[in-house]
């Protein structure tokens, strides 16, 4: 196998999610939080017309954010009803720009869950930070890196529910949280 080989299968078995950098043509879309701010597309299909769509990503702090989509009717010009997402920790909004892209022009969701490892956080910041830059994004990431750190602590393990073992209080929900909250301590006391 000569090198450009080797390259391209040890390429092959990266995990996409490690990526820290966009590829050429995605554009990340920042600032566009409400109705009003809204990010427009103007040419849309609307079953065999076109209209105008205007997305964003509406957060609420206890809950997360969420992509929301609007469409215009084309005849009548005024806007539909909003059509949201489910709510996950983090989102970001990313335009495609790519013409050769099956997906030119089409506005992509990243979205960072509950379940991301710390190498993970760290590539989406790296990659989508410019769209990370207000007090809720701080404050999210904050939680998940210290969720996963408690996460990588945590040793699973399949016991009767009546066994001493099962009994002790740090195996329980309580326990969990507990030690997230720790870790957060932890990282509060470095920021």
């Amino acid at each position: 196998m000569n090198v450009n080989e080797n390259e391209a299968a040890e390429t092959s078995t990266k995990d996409p999610t490690l990526e820290t950098s966009l590829p050429p043509g995605l554009r990340v879309l920042t600032g566009h939080t409400s109705q009003e701010t809204a990010y427009v597309q103007p040419d849309y299909p609307y079953g065999r017309h076109r209209c105008q769509r205007r997305v964003w990503i509406e957060t609420k702090p206890k809950q997360g954010q969420r992509f929301v989509a609007q469409t215009q009717d084309p005849k009548r010009l005024r806007w539909n009803a909003p059509h949201a997402s489910t709510y996950a920790p983090i989102k970001v909004l990313v335009l495609d720009e790519r013409p050769e892209s099956d997906t030119y022009e089409h506005v992509l969701t990243y979205v960072l869950g509950n379940h991301a490892t710390e190498p993970q956080i760290d590539a989406f910041v790296a990659k989508f930070g410019v769209a990370l830059d207000n007090d809720y994004a701080r404050s999210a990431i904050k939680f998940l890196r210290a969720l996963a750190r408690a996460s990588a602590k945590i040793e699973f393990k399949v016991v009767p529910s009546d066994s001493p073992e099962a009994q002790q209080p740090d195996n329980s929900l309580r326990g969990f949280t507990r030690l997230v909250n720790q870790e957060l301590a932890v990282l509060n006391a470095q920021s």
